[in-house]
């Protein structure tokens, strides 16, 4: 090896350690986006999503009205389904879910409340006689 070569190979490459073009805005549509015309109407859907009922609402809804019906259905026609067993399991999940989302939140509207009590006690007063009226 020839020592004036020596320079030459500080600028050697890996692969990806040069300049480097890409994209970093978030992609958004991509659910949407892929919804191909045979299968329904990407506008619509997310139209719908955004501006009626997310998926989980309109599933909460159908769950409702299925337990419903099953709840007013003769006995032993329906009752012994095991999809029946599985949606109240189901159901009984989401509400644990979404209790435990209500506790997270007490936990943290706390924390604030705190942090503001202690940083601004006089704008903790008017705040919370805002929510009390």
């Amino acid at each position: 090896m020839f020592p004036w070569t020596f320079c030459r190979d500080l600028y050697y490459r890996f692969p990806f350690s040069g300049d480097l073009a890409q994209r970093i805005e978030p992609e958004t549509d991509w659910f949407f986006g892929r919804i191909t015309p045979e299968t329904g109407d990407g506008e619509i859907e997310k139209a719908v999503f955004s501006e009626v009922a997310t998926y989980g609402k309109q599933l909460g809804v159908l769950t409702e009205v299925v337990l419903a019906l099953v709840e007013k259905a003769p006995k032993g026609t329906v009752s012994d389904l095991k999809a029946l067993d599985q949606l109240k399991t189901i159901k009984q999940r989401i509400e644990d879910v979404k209790a435990g989302k209500k506790d997270r939140i007490k936990v943290n509207a706390e924390k604030w409340l705190d942090k503001l009590a202690a940083s601004d006690p006089e704008g903790l007063k008017t705040l919370l006689r805002r929510y009390q009226e």
